[in-house]
């Protein structure tokens, strides 16, 4: 516990009144405000000291997130049998940026959750999460620490996810079929709320109405992907195009094996989680054209960045 910056103010203050109190002849009138004063710091000390105490709570969920969304936190703080008044959620990302979360009130076996500010791609590593209070006067400041994972995964936005929800069946279509790794799968009549992306503007014309290309995987064993790092234009656009065919893999209960410079795994059912392969994809970072090839792959693997991407 250590007071807050209106706490050493207070204390300032207080030390003005002694000052005065021995300097002035209205001495009754200072010692009965010394007094009052007295009093409220020791019950404010003492309340601040038992504000978190039989505090429980559960690990910080954070899942991975897309970049430029915030990322959703949620725990059951569990306030126990009391109520906790005027909480705050520290995340300390690096030695200059603390994120605060405010939990003003919490009672019994309470389901917190709160959005942290839209984030880049990246792997932010956390250094230390507390729940702290200056509950009830602000004078003092305690603080207990909260078990958290220890970094946030901020990873590519799907393709052609302009929203940045996570990415829909179509987005994630569309992405896969800009890899080259889906094939035609049929047509279909155009329904509210498809993307009008994904018109085929030939079949609509002969048929006059809209119509839709479907896409599949043409391939039953999932995707294989090459992702060659020492090309940096198209890299953006080549994570994100992996990233929504990681997410129709994932839907589809395939695979997905990535090749890349000092990476060559699988994904999916059975094998590596979903979620290591959005951590790879939160901190990938281009190399030197001089760099290392990436591994062998397959030759229908699909090779990215593609090579029509824009230079």
């Amino acid at each position: 516990m250590r007071p807050t910056a209106l706490g050493v103010k207070a204390a300032f203050f207080f030390g003005v009144l002694v000052v005065a109190f021995l300097a002035t002849p209205y001495s009754n009138l200072f010692f009965l405000l010394l007094a009052f004063l007295t009093v409220l710091a020791f019950l404010s000390l003492w309340w601040t000291a038992r504000a978190l105490r039989g505090f429980a709570p559960a690990p910080l969920a954070l899942a991975p997130t897309p970049a430029g969304i915030g990322a959703r936190i949620s725990a059951d703080l569990g306030a126990g049998r009391r109520d906790r008044l005027g909480l705050t959620v520290e995340l300390e990302l690096g030695p200059k940026q603390t994120l605060f979360l405010p939990a003003p009130m919490l009672s019994g076996e309470t389901e917190w959750s709160a959005c942290l500010p839209a984030m880049e791609r990246g792997v932010y590593s956390i250094r230390s999460a507390h729940a702290a209070t200056t509950w009830p006067m602000g004078l003092f400041r305690v603080r207990v620490p909260l078990p958290c994972a220890d970094s946030i995964v901020v990873y590519p936005r799907p393709f052609g996810d302009a929203d940045a929800t996570g990415g829909g069946a179509d987005d994630m279509g569309i992405g896969v079929a800009a890899a080259g790794a889906a094939q035609p799968a049929g047509l279909r009549e155009y329904r509210a709320g498809d993307d009008p992306r994904r018109i085929h503007w030939k079949a609509s014309a002969r048929r006059g109405a809209p119509i839709l290309q479907e896409w599949g995987s043409g391939r039953g064993s999932g995707f294989e992907i090459v992702l060659d790092r020492r090309q940096a234009d198209g890299f953006e656009e080549a994570l994100s195009i992996i990233v929504s065919a990681a997410q129709l893999a994932r839907e589809a209960k395939e695979t997905l094996t990535l090749h890349t410079q000092g990476l060559s795994k699988t994904y999916g059912s059975d094998q590596q989680p979903w979620d290591g392969l959005l951590h790879v994809l939160a901190g990938a970072e281009p190399l030197d054209a001089g760099g290392p090839p990436p591994p062998p792959a397959p030759p229908e693997a699909v090779r990215l960045p593609r090579p029509e991407a824009p230079r």
